[in-house]
């Protein structure tokens, strides 16, 4: 099951709106996969509070595997930080 899945129906709505808003840049990396997109954008959002960096300057990393695995934002940022550390 995906991240998004998990989400409630407004969380979700919500999500896609503030994708809609400033979301290009994922939906770009993502493919145009919606869902996809809104993880890498809550993930970056995560990052950027947390480490205030973007997941995009950190090493290379499968974000996707991690989407595909159903990893939460916040679980994704660990698992990436701890290959870095």
């Amino acid at each position: 099951m995906a991240w998004t899945d998990t989400l409630t129906d407004d969380t979700r709505r919500m999500m896609m709106r503030a994708l809609d808003q400033r979301g290009a840049e994922y939906l770009d990396t993502a493919g145009g996969d919606r869902p996809y997109a809104a993880f890498l954008m809550a993930t970056d959002t995560a990052a950027w509070r947390d480490c205030g960096v973007s997941i995009f300057d950190l090493p290379d990393y499968n974000w996707r595997a991690t989407y595909d695995q159903g990893m939460s934002p916040t679980q994704a940022l660990a698992a990436a930080l701890d290959t870095v550390m």
